[in-house]
């Protein structure tokens, strides 16, 4: 994947990393099943609203545990920067 992800600790551009390459073939590859979670119920849609971290644990639809922590990480990142 061609895509030049953002370094958390100080906003800079760096070459992509295997692991964000991993974190965005999980999350392509689930992607149908999510979007099924999500329609399953208001909860579900409200959570991954919410906190999407928590909801793609809850679906349970196999993203690694260090994935979801690289998530979470990216997610805090641009939350500070929207700040």
């Amino acid at each position: 994947m061609n895509r030049l992800p953002e370094d958390a600790s100080n906003g800079s551009l760096n070459t992509p990393s295997p692991e964000l390459d991993l974190l965005l073939s999980q999350l392509y590859a689930c992607e149908e099943q999510l979007q099924g979670w999500i329609k399953l119920s208001d909860r579900n849609a409200l959570l991954f609203a919410k906190d999407p971290v928590a909801a793609l644990r809850e679906a349970n639809l196999g993203i690694d545990d260090a994935a979801l922590q690289q998530l979470q990480s990216i997610l805090a990142t641009v939350a500070r920067k929207t700040m």
